[in-house]
């Protein structure tokens, strides 16, 4: 399987960093990430940047906010269809910042 790949741009809040997929697509990996802390901060998969609230795939609570972390997903994931790894703040609805996706 194609691996995927992208770069963490800044939403409401200053992100960054390097989300990969590996070529099983199980685990996700934020690599040099760094973003702000908030309450309640989960990682997504979404669609679509526009429904992220309801149509996602919940990674789980943010490990961190400056390091390097690895996130297990839900085998046969579509990250073609889900190819918006989204920093989200559940409590606010907002989103801190993004990465989408693309085959290496």
């Amino acid at each position: 399987g194609a691996s995927y790949q992208g770069d963490f741009v800044s939403g409401a809040h200053s992100t960054s960093g390097v989300a990969t997929v590996d070529s099983n697509g199980t685990t996700l990996t934020l690599t040099n990430f760094k973003t702000d802390s908030g309450p309640d901060v989960n990682i997504y998969l979404a669609s679509s940047l526009s429904t992220i609230k309801s149509d996602h795939i919940d990674l789980g609570d943010s490990k961190g906010r400056n390091g390097t972390y690895t996130y297990d997903v839900p085998a046969q994931t579509d990250f073609d269809t889900y190819k918006y790894v989204v920093v989200w703040c559940v409590d606010f609805d907002v989103n801190f910042g993004y990465a989408v996706l693309q085959k290496q």
